[in-house]
C-alpha cells in the first residue's frame, strides 16, 4: 500500500507543473475579453491603435510610444510614455473638467444614415454650426457594432462635443473649417475582433510618475528643444532663435513634422511681442 501511494505522489508532482500551468492558462483566458483594435489615422494622434472591449479603451501610437488608457468602471485615464517611461493619472472628473474646457461650443448633433465603415457598421451624425469656431459643420460617425463603456462615452462627449448619448466608438470624424476647407479630423481603416488582455488597462509597471499629461507626451529630444527655444526667447539676436532646432523640424506626439523655419519664425514672433509689450510698460 506504501509503494502504491508513493508511486501515486511521485506521478502527481511530475504532473503538478503541467496541472498548474493549464489551470493559471485557463484563468489568463478567462481574464482575456472579447473586444476590436482598429487601426486609425487623427488629426491629434498621428498613426495609431485603438483597442476597446468592455473594461475600457486604450490608445497607442507605436512610433511615439505615447498613448493613454480609459478604465470602463472607473473611468480613470492614464497618460504613459514607452519610450521615456513616464506616466500620469487623472481620475474621471479631473478628466471630463479639463476636456470639457477644450471642448467646441455647444452644437446640437442630428441623427442620419448608415453605412459600413473598414468592414464596420456605422451611424451618421451631423451638426451645422451658427456660431463662430473652428469649424461650421460636422459629420461624425460610430460604430454600431463596439459599444464604448459609459465613462468612455462620457469622455468622448466632453473632448470632442458627439452626441452624449449615442454610446458609440468614433469612426471618422470630418469637418469644414471657417475658410470652407473640408478637414479630416479621424479616419479608420482597419478593424478586427480580438481578445484584450486585462492588463491592457492598468498603469505601466516601473514607469516614473509625471508632473502632467503634457510631460508625458512629450519625447525627451522635444523636451530639450523647448527648454532650448525657452532660452532662445530671452535672446535678442535673431540669428539665435530656434537655432537648436534640428534640421528636419520637430516632431509633435501627433506624429506631425513642424519645419525648423516654422518654428524659428513662431520664436521670434513671441520675443518680439514680448519686446513691444516690455518696450510699453
Amino acid at each position: 500500500m506504501q509503494v502504491r501511494q508513493r508511486k501515486f505522489f511521485v506521478r502527481l508532482s511530475l504532473l503538478a507543473p503541467l496541472l498548474i500551468s493549464s489551470f493559471f492558462s485557463t484563468l489568463a483566458a478567462k481574464a482575456d475579453e472579447a473586444g476590436y483594435v482598429l487601426t486609425q489615422r487623427s488629426k491629434s494622434f498621428g498613426d495609431s491603435y485603438l483597442y476597446v472591449s468592455p473594461s475600457g479603451l486604450k490608445m497607442t501610437n507605436p512610433t511615439s510610444g505615447t498613448g493613454f488608457i480609459v478604465q470602463g468602471a472607473t473611468g480613470n485615464i492614464i497618460f504613459y510614455n514607452d519610450k521615456t517611461r513616464t506616466y500620469y493619472a487623472m481620475s474621471f472628473e479631473q478628466g471630463k473638467r479639463k476636456f470639457e474646457l477644450q471642448k467646441r461650443k455647444p452644437m446640437h448633433w442630428k441623427p442620419g444614415g448608415s453605412r459600413s465603415i473598414a468592414g464596420l457598421r456605422a451611424k451618421e451624425f451631423t451638426v451645422t454650426s451658427s456660431s463662430k469656431g473652428d469649424m461650421i459643420a460636422g459629420d461624425y460617425w460610430g460604430a454600431l457594432d463596439i459599444k464604448a463603456p459609459a465613462h468612455v462615452s462620457e469622455l468622448l462627449s466632453a473632448k470632442f462635443g458627439t452626441p452624449a448619448d449615442s454610446n458609440l466608438i468614433p469612426l471618422q470624424f470630418s469637418y469644414v473649417d471657417p475658410n470652407g476647407q473640408a478637414v479630416t479630423s479621424l479616419e479608420t481603416y482597419r478593424q478586427q475582433a480580438t481578445n484584450v488582455p486585462s492588463n491592457y488597462y492598468t498603469a505601466p509597471q516601473g514607469y516614473k510618475l509625471a508632473k502632467n499629461e503634457v510631460d508625458v507626451m512629450m519625447t525627451d529630444e522635444n523636451k530639450q528643444i523647448m527648454n532650448d527655444i525657452a532660452n532662445d526667447l530671452g535672446n535678442t539676436n535673431s540669428n539665435t532663435a530656434a537655432s537648436h532646432i534640428p534640421a528636419g523640424g520637430v516632431t509633435l506626439p501627433n506624429g506631425k513634422t513642424v519645419s525648423k523655419d516654422d518654428v524659428s519664425k513662431l520664436v521670434d514672433s513671441i520675443r518680439q511681442a514680448k519686446q513691444r509689450q516690455a518696450a510699453g510698460q
